[in-house]
């Protein structure tokens, strides 16, 4: 390597080095302390009654709102997705939904009533419902018309609060439904229920029976059906084999229907002293 090929190369690692510590020295002003915002040289202001969001999120609202023409309040108003953070929908920033404006109910004469294929029709008050056993738990809702902006023949130039916002999640807490049909006594051959809102549209939408009693009496239902038909297939066997079969099967589907609340304690005697007759039929063939 001659002289003039060295000189510049070290020219350059030097020239290198130097940038480098530059730029170390420019890291470490700026890592310097700044200087102390007025926030922290005075007191804040005192508390509220009631919180409310800061001022540097007012941009931060509930978007696209659309009502019908000739309507008060008959449309829908969507949540920001893009503005928001993790998974709960703050409670001012919930999309609503509404077909007759948003009603003034007043909790003191608002009532609940189950009517129909019960044994007992029930009204219920704010107050005595307060008196029941509470579940809290983290659901979303999703309005059936979310998205429909999609089905426009050329993609819309909108943010995903406008495209996508008619969903929320929030936190709900409550009487589960289950407690006041089994208070009502629903008729086990009732398969769905009407359930109407206290809006002045009248609001209502068909709900499953099963769904309503909770996602778990669904799936415990499901299994009572095919462990019926178990029981179905070993009635005819009088065999040891076919009655111990049967007393498990038995076993199974008393435990589920009584989990539900299906079974009467006469009921689920009777069902007993059944699976005792078979037994005492298979010992003596």
């Amino acid at each position: 390597m001659d002289g003039t090929r060295r000189r510049f190369l070290e020219w350059s690692l030097g020239l290198l080095a130097a940038t480098g510590l530059m730029t170390r020295r420019q890291e470490a002003a700026a890592a310097e302390p700044p200087e102390v915002p007025p926030w922290m040289k005075s007191p804040g202001a005192g508390f509220s009654d009631y919180g409310a969001p800061a001022k540097y999120e007012a941009k931060v609202t509930r978007t696209f709102a659309r009502s019908q023409a000739g309507t008060t309040g008959s449309g829908a108003i969507r949540t920001p997705l893009e503005a928001l953070e993790g998974t709960i929908t703050p409670s001012g920033l919930h999309f609503e939904r509404s077909h007759s404006g948003v009603p003034d109910i007043d909790p003191a004469k608002h009532r609940l009533l189950i009517h129909g294929m019960v044994k007992r029709p029930l009204i219920f008050t704010i107050d005595t419902l307060l008196r029941y056993p509470m579940v809290s738990r983290v659901h979303f809702l999703e309005c059936a018309g979310n998205s429909q902006l999609l089905y426009q023949p050329t993609p819309p130039n909108l943010t995903a609060g406008q495209t996508h916002g008619l969903v929320s999640c929030s936190e709900w807490t409550g009487v589960p439904l289950r407690l006041l049909l089994d208070e009502a006594g629903v008729d086990p051959s009732a398969q769905w229920l009407l359930a109407e809102g206290a809006d002045a549209a009248a609001m209502s939408r068909s709900i499953p029976i099963a769904k309503a009693m909770g996602d778990a009496l669904g799936r415990l239902s499901a299994k009572l059906v095919d462990e019926s038909r178990s029981l179905d297939s070993l009635a005819g066997d009088t065999s040891a084999g076919g009655a111990q079969k049967f007393q498990s099967t038995m076993a199974k589907f008393q435990a589920d229907a009584q989990t539900l609340g299906m079974l009467s304690d006469a009921f689920s005697n009777a069902i007993k002293s059944i699976g005792q007759g078979m037994q005492t039929m298979a010992s003596k063939q």
